[in-house]
């Protein structure tokens, strides 16, 4: 199985790295705009904290690229800040924001038609929500399995309530049709 990462971040045995920027020692520098890669090439794409970087209007670009390189049935698994999330807010380089129904934007499906202009076709096979409670207290960690827990059984795609303590992140799963 090849792998490609994108952002680089840690390396797992045999990836294969890609990053904008040099000083973190990709195997390739390029952006994910346009993937340096001959078509089908690997089985699975990683991108660990960098969608949200990228603008909304090259999003779609994106996608474009990662299912121009995937073999049929190879998967994008992605992780970003969730909108809400207190990481999400701090840092000045975000450019897109995410909670558990933006996936839904790149895969057949609610909102697919947003995104026709564009050469790709995702089946989204998996997502979830992970909540923390970013707080010393001993009742924050019982607080945040309940926020976890709450937002799976009731299905919340708005995410949860914005607080300063509470941070999380969307984990999304796309499979190449």
């Amino acid at each position: 199985m090849r792998k490609l990462n994108v952002g680089a971040g840690e390396r797992g045995e045999g990836d294969v790295t890609l990053d904008l920027l040099s000083a973190v020692g990709p195997d390739v520098q390029g952006t994910a705009t346009a993937l340096p890669f001959a078509a089908e090439s690997f089985d699975v794409i990683e991108m660990d904290q960098v969608l949200e970087h990228i603008p909304p209007a090259e999003l779609g670009a994106v996608f474009e690229e990662c299912y121009r390189v995937l073999r049929p049935g190879g998967r994008l698994e992605a992780w970003v800040p969730h909108a809400a999330s207190r990481l999400n807010d701090q840092d000045p380089t975000h450019r897109s924001t995410w909670t558990y129904g933006t996936p839904e934007y790149f895969a057949d499906g609610n909102f697919s038609w947003y995104y026709d202009d564009h050469d790709f076709e995702f089946d989204l096979v998996h997502r979830e929500v992970s909540v923390w409670v970013l707080e010393t207290a001993p009742a924050s960690g019982i607080r945040s399995v309940l926020l976890q827990t709450a937002h799976r059984l009731f299905d919340w795609n708005d995410g949860v309530v914005y607080r300063p303590s509470v941070s999380g992140s969307v984990h999304f799963v796309l499979r190449k049709v």
